[in-house]
């Protein structure tokens, strides 16, 4: 049995859109696992499906490239927003999208329908602490501010955030006593008051390109401590995301790109 798919991304995030994948969600985690792997796969950072909904026009769902559920992504989340509306699923440039974490609201930029930009309504920060923490690391203290954007996060201030060694603690602190289910964990430095720049270690997928969540949980923080302005750029490896905050709302913006289509024996 063939699966076919589209192979999109944001921003370098990259994930594998499936166009008929098996109904039965006992058989997914494997599927991402195999479909995923850069080796022997199709190679992404998660296997998306579109599936209906009976609360919103439609309903993502999304595994990581280990297998695990993830219960929201915003880089995900824009090239869903995309394939739907480019695909006549959802015809209507602004949605509703369900996801394990609630459902948000895109609003999508349309040119000669296609899709350039899509705007995401990422919901209030959940902030799991009133000031910065600190945990060990491999014997070093790492500090960090922990809160939810719909996945865990631990937002680390640094001097470099593009110094390869932060991976290394990214890949500790992801499973460290603090976090027993795991979290997401951005390196960040402040650059000016509308800037940050961000790396990025994802739990479920290690190294990414961009976090759509991370990049909302960094401009949020920063943002708390008066840091920056409630309009941010959050600078990525190949871009940039606009992270907005409306009254303690947060919305993220930015680009989704279709790369190739195909079919993998499952």
């Amino acid at each position: 049995m063939k699966m076919r798919f589209m192979k999109m991304h944001g921003l370098g995030n990259d994930f594998i859109v499936a166009l008929d994948a098996p109904e039965d969600d006992g058989a997914l985690a494997a599927l991402a696992q195999k479909a995923c792997d850069r080796r022997t796969g199709v190679g992404a950072d998660g296997l998306m499906l579109v599936r209906p909904s009976q609360t919103a026009d439609v309903r993502m769902q999304l595994y990581n490239s280990d297998g695990s559920e993830a219960p929201m992504c915003g880089n995900g989340i824009r090239c869903f927003a995309k394939h739907v509306y480019e695909a006549g699923i959802v015809p209507k440039a602004a949605m509703r999208i369900e996801t394990p974490a609630g459902v948000r609201d895109a609003q999508c930029t349309v040119e000669n329908g296609i899709v350039t930009q899509v705007r995401i309504c990422m919901g209030a920060p959940r902030f799991l602490s009133d000031g910065i923490c600190s945990t060990a690391i491999d014997g070093e203290q790492v500090f960090y501010w922990p809160l939810d954007t719909g996945v865990p996060h631990a937002v680390v201030p640094v001097e470099d955030p593009t110094d390869r060694a932060h991976m290394k603690t990214g890949a500790g602190l992801e499973r460290a006593k603090p976090f027993p289910k795991g979290t997401n964990v951005d390196f960040i430095k402040v650059l000016d008051r509308s800037a940050i720049l961000m790396r990025v270690w994802e739990r479920g997928c290690g190294e990414t390109l961009c976090c759509g969540t991370g990049a909302t949980a960094a401009a949020a923080c920063a943002c708390r401590e008066g840091l920056v302005d409630d309009t941010v750029r959050v600078l990525l490896t190949l871009g940039e995301l606009t992270i907005q905050n409306e009254n303690g709302v947060y919305y993220m913006t930015g680009p989704a790109e279709y790369v190739f289509e195909g079919e993998i024996e499952l």
